[in-house]
């Protein structure tokens, strides 16, 4: 099959369906709302991608229906209401999205424990762990779980130079570190994590992998060294100071010697 992708107001409406062998998983399922408040006028984009294999002279389309809020009758938007043209404020906003798209930053809106590489989409997650291996694994500013962790802001600085947070605090850990980190233009990221109120035997766990089904290799060279390199990327590495161990697909640094870099 083809490829659809589809943007209302900036936003990419489904990031998982066109991954799927089976649409079918999805049904009865819905994508993240979209919030409309005062404004009245959405863009809506699609992009198109041709399966290579399907035969020349078999056409792509596609169709689009809508529906106003409660109502059960679903109508066809008609081709004549699009354009393959973008307004001059519309090529503003994704030019401006392309530019800030770079370098590190929680671009994972799921986890704050997330630290990705853009465009390479290379993920670098920091859980805390206690001794019985019981982790917090990922967590959101104000997510309302049962068994979620406390999550307390810190500074933040506007083009995610710098940033700061606490985590901790579960059902199952007992700890609190703060976590801060800063990126320069070059794409270099420098870690501290500070162990506020912790038990003997917590540590911090590293894990790596790409986001969004993108393709890589997340390596672990040793306990002080791994390496990522998304398809089309260079490769490189980042450095972990403090005592390591590797367990299966993670790093584990012990936090009972103070900070850890």
């Amino acid at each position: 099959t083809s490829l659809a992708m589809v943007w209302i107001d900036g936003h990419l409406v489904c990031t998982n369906a066109k991954y799927l062998r089976d649409p079918s998983q999805l049904r009865g399922t819905m994508d993240n709302p979209i919030m409309v408040r005062e404004k009245k006028d959405l863009a809506f984009r699609v992009h198109l991608y041709r399966n290579s294999s399907i035969p020349a002279s078999t056409a792509t389309t596609f169709s689009m229906k809508w529906s106003l809020n409660g109502s059960s009758s679903i109508t066809s938007i008609p081709l004549s209401a699009m354009t393959t043209e973008m307004s001059p404020s519309e090529q503003e906003r994704e030019a401006l999205q392309k530019e800030v798209q770079r370098g590190w930053g929680n671009w994972n809106q799921h986890s704050i424990l997330d630290i990705v590489k853009l465009p390479d989409s290379a993920v670098l997650t920091t859980m805390l762990c206690n001794k019985n291996d019981d982790c917090i694994t990922d967590t959101r500013i104000e997510l309302d779980r049962g068994n979620d962790c406390y999550v307390r802001v810190g500074m933040y600085a506007g083009d995610q130079s710098y940033t700061q947070f606490y985590f901790g605090q579960s059902k199952t850990v007992s700890g609190n570190v703060s976590v801060e980190y800063t990126s320069t233009e070059t794409n270099d990221l420098t870690m501290l994590i500070t162990p506020q109120t912790v038990e003997q035997g917590h540590k911090i766990r590293i894990a790596g992998r790409f986001a969004w089904w993108r393709s890589g290799e997340y390596t672990i060279v040793s306990g002080n060294e791994v390496t990522f390199q998304g398809n089309g990327f260079d490769e490189f590495t980042v450095y972990i100071q403090g005592k390591t161990t590797i367990s299966d697909f993670f790093i584990d640094v012990s936090l009972d010697n103070g900070p850890l870099t």
